[in-house]
């Protein structure tokens, strides 16, 4: 292989290696659609400058010295990905109606029961407290056509939300047969 299709190899892997790993960061910045891909490009395009900057700087350096940078770009793009993925994962809290850990901090709704939060439902003032609140929303989201399928604890897990352990409801299958009579 003579010295051009070297340089041209080098170039390419200098180039392709920083765009492949910061065009993928835009999905950690944006909701799908258009203002995604304009951050993934902005980004790749980014790291096609900086493969091209770290490039020129090493080519007239030695092989090893080349394959040192790139092993360098690959372990700080890694990186860099692990950290954002980390950053931007969402600690859910556990819903007091249903108990899964469903409850995200922005829409201060559950995403299984679609109950909203007591710090929401004071704001609307139809609860004198919190107490009457749980009991209402836990009769109408347990609330069965035989309270012998009145199951608080199970499933485990529904659409990736698990259950909280350590949540117990404050009404009971006898509230749930009342509730059905009236």
């Amino acid at each position: 292989m003579n010295e051009k299709n070297k340089e041209i190899i080098w170039l390419a892997l200098f180039a392709v290696l920083p765009v492949s790993l910061l065009w993928p960061l835009g999905e950690y910045f944006a909701e799908p659609g258009i203002t995604r891909i304009l951050i993934s490009g902005l980004l790749g395009g980014l790291g096609g400058l900086l493969g091209f900057a770290l490039y020129n700087w090493a080519k007239s350096k030695s092989t090893k010295t080349k394959i040192v940078g790139l092993v360098a770009i690959l372990v700080l793009g890694v990186a860099t990905i692990r950290i954002v993925h980390a950053s931007s994962i969402e600690v859910l809290k556990t819903c007091e109606i249903c108990g899964y850990n469903a409850i995200d901090k922005q829409k201060k709704e559950c995403n299984v029961c679609a109950s909203n939060t007591w710090e929401i439902e004071q704001t609307n003032k139809l609860y004198n407290s919190k107490i009457e609140w749980l009991t209402d929303e836990q009769l109408f989201w347990f609330t069965e056509d035989d309270t012998a399928f009145v199951e608080f604890y199970e499933p485990n897990k529904i659409d990736d939300f698990p259950k909280d352990d350590n949540w117990k409801p404050i009404i009971n299958k006898t509230d749930i047969f009342e509730y059905n009579k009236e």
